[in-house]
């Protein structure tokens, strides 16, 4: 087993082995007789005899799940034995294997994480690792082994304008991730890096001994963050560091960056011919644009951009509601002066009837009126303003 220790990741580990020993104690004989008869088999003549072991797999399988097992829990306790075969060189025929041990179904087991539950956690954190870990998963959506897996001299220079291209083949996939560190992450980075004061441990995220902290460690502190952050995580349901990957694949489709983006980003497998088209510098306006939603620290300063566009929007909307106002007011005050200027009018040709006219003259009422600016010819019917000498 020493050689699936070193190959895969700790969880894989595990379940391989426990998958050997569940078999282990099913067929009744240890690992090393269970080698030996398998190569006995394959010197045989007799194809059915050769065959005997990919039955005797599909019988375990059963097995499991007349036990209760779950289809997928199935599956894995069988690909320990696989591999096992596949490194003594004494392989399983798969397509001899039926379909139904083969079978895997998709399931709901992770937690829907939130932008706002990460906000929750981190402020519930109180050490810079755990906040790093925190930020780098949103921003990354890198597995946790390609994540625990980086070193402190692979970070790049934090210095330049965020943000900052990270590219990093993954582990299981062997994908290269397109990835981007974002301003939060970047500054947050520049005061973790120097508390890594340890030259022996060349890890991001280093254990007390020479290599990175586990799975195990990653797992306890988010699980206990969301308990310090009153996260209400449903029963059958894992808030695992996967959870971080769905979350920025989500956040990539519900932002309008899409799926294919999110997936060079993060370092899942697109078609060749989707890949081709998206380059670097269009991948990250990709991702300034996805930080407007993902952003966990001083979101109120960040979004400040968006409020402002919209404060704009409204004192335009002011600004186009005076302006009529006041082309209201200007059109009213417009008529009123025309008809003073025809007031005024009216007045002059009143003066110069009088005075064409020395024998007539103006009464006092006459008089008053046109000093308070009434015209007094427009009253001649009903008042007598002009008398004869």
């Amino acid at each position: 087993m020493d050689y699936l220790q070193r190959a895969k990741s700790k969880n894989t580990y595990r379940e391989y082995r426990y998958g050997l020993k569940k078999f282990s104690e099913w067929y009744g004989k240890g690992l090393d007789t269970i080698l030996e008869e398998r190569k006995h088999d394959l010197e045989s003549d007799d194809p059915v005899r050769r065959r005997r072991f990919e039955h005797k797999l599909e019988e375990f399988h059963r097995s499991l799940l007349e036990k209760g097992y779950a289809v997928n829990s199935c599956r894995t306790m069988t690909l320990g034995l696989i591999q096992l075969f596949n490194y003594f060189d004494v392989d399983m025929k798969m397509r001899v294997i039926s379909s139904e041990a083969k079978k895997t179904v998709e399931t709901d087991r992770s937690y829907p994480l939130t932008i706002e539950d990460v906000r929750a956690m981190y402020s519930a954190a109180d050490s810079l690792r755990d906040k790093v870990l925190l930020l780098m998963g949103k921003d990354l959506g890198l597995r946790l082994a390609d994540v625990l897996s980086i070193k402190k001299d692979e970070i790049p220079d934090l210095d330049q304008e965020a943000p900052i291209h990270f590219q990093r083949m993954t582990g299981k996939e062997k994908v290269l991730a397109r990835g981007f560190l974002s301003e939060e992450t970047a500054n947050l980075l520049k005061a973790y890096l120097p508390t890594l004061r340890s030259k022996l441990n060349p890890y991001l995220f280093p254990s007390n001994g020479k290599g990175p902290i586990s799975d195990d460690t990653v797992t306890n502190m988010l699980r206990s963050l969301a308990e310090s952050a009153k996260l209400k995580v449903p029963k059958g349901q894992a808030l695992t560091f996967h959870c971080f990957r769905k979350l920025f694949l989500t956040y990539c489709i519900e932002s309008g960056v899409g799926l294919t983006a999110g997936k060079l980003m993060c370092g899942k497998a697109v078609p060749r011919t989707d890949g081709t088209y998206i380059r670097n510098t269009r991948l990250k306006k990709l991702f300034v644009q996805l930080q407007k939603m993902i952003r966990v620290t001083d979101v109120v300063a960040y979004t400040a951009g968006t409020d402002r566009v919209e404060q704009l929007e409204k004192t335009i909307e002011t600004l186009k509601r005076d302006t009529l106002s006041h082309k209201t007011a200007w059109e009213l005050g417009a008529k009123k002066l025309k008809a003073l200027e025809k007031q005024v009018q009216s007045l002059e040709n009143a003066l110069r009837m009088a005075l064409s006219s020395p024998s007539k003259r103006f009464t006092e009422e006459a008089i008053e009126d046109i000093l308070k600016g009434r015209n007094p010819l427009a009253h001649r019917l009903d008042k007598q303003y002009v008398v004869e000498e």
